[in-house]
């Protein structure tokens, strides 16, 4: 849950960053829960929960 919430932007972005390298480069899933919409807009998948339902964004 919100892997970033506690860091400094530059380190926030470069856990992302290396979160999504990871995922690519092993062919793994990383899923993370968060209210960020910056840190949501760079996943390849957004699922949004609203009023108890999950939707595929986009």
């Amino acid at each position: 849950d919100e892997p970033t919430g506690n860091l400094d932007t530059e380190n926030g972005a470069n856990i992302v960053s290396l979160l999504k390298s990871l995922a690519h480069e092993k062919n793994r899933c990383v899923i993370i829960v968060t209210h960020d919409l910056s840190i949501a807009g760079q996943a390849d998948v957004v699922l949004r929960m609203h009023d108890g339902e999950v939707a595929l964004e986009g």
